[in-house]
């Protein structure tokens, strides 16, 4: 009987072990087949196409904002030639554009008149006043030496006159700095001015026609 008993409890313990091996087996599989402890964890293929996801997604931000400077710099390129094609016809209009370039040198003058000619001084920038008669045509010969050909100058008549048969125009210089134009003076009695306008530089020239005879005024050339 006792040796039966004894047999007993062994067989008994003999099972017990058995099943917790068994349960312990089942745990380990079901965590393995979980992720915890599987030797090569079925995330790295993942985490590799992952890992190359940012750096797509950098490139294309890199592209995207390259377009976008691209884009800002075509911008940029429209707004100047626009502007520039602005500044090109105020000065057609009026010599703007010239803000940009250099001041003139002290311009010259020599006016062929009906009677006779004229070089009147330039006095910083006004010319001295010249005596004509009324409806007269004086030919008008400026120079700025120095500033070469193709420098646009704007030519406005000022208290009534034309400019070659306009209230103005805009001239160019020759190679040596040379331009010309007729200017027909007021049938009215009284001062007329021509207003010479190149970028920041301005130059007047004067003229006078008095009441009665020229050379009885004593304020002109």
């Amino acid at each position: 009987m006792k040796k039966f008993l004894i047999f007993l409890a062994g067989a008994i313990t003999i099972v017990l072990c058995l099943l917790f091996l068994a349960n312990n087996k089942s745990t380990l599989t079901n965590t393995a087949a979980d992720g915890k402890f599987a030797s090569t964890p079925p995330e790295a293929p993942i985490a590799v196409e992952t890992s190359r996801e940012p750096a797509a997604a950098l490139a294309e931000t890199v592209h995207l904002k390259d377009s976008a400077a691209s884009d800002t710099e075509t911008d940029e390129q429209s707004s100047s030639h626009a502007a520039g094609q602005s500044q090109v016809l105020l000065a057609s209009n009026g010599g703007t554009l010239g803000l940009q370039m250099p001041p003139l040198p002290r311009g010259k003058a020599k006016l062929e008149l009906e009677d006779r000619e004229v070089i009147p001084e330039n006095l910083n920038g006004h010319y001295q006043r010249v005596l004509i008669t009324g409806e007269s045509i004086t030919r008008v010969v400026l120079q700025w030496p120095g500033i070469g050909a193709d420098r646009p100058v704007f030519v406005h008549a000022i208290h009534g006159g034309k400019i070659n048969g306009k209230s103005g125009d805009t001239f160019y210089t020759t190679g040596d700095g040379e331009l010309a134009f007729n200017f027909t003076s007021s049938p009215e009695a009284g001062r007329s001015e021509v207003l010479l306008r190149s970028g920041p530089s301005e130059e007047v020239l004067h003229f006078w026609t008095p009441v009665g005879a020229p050379e009885i005024d004593r304020f002109g050339l």
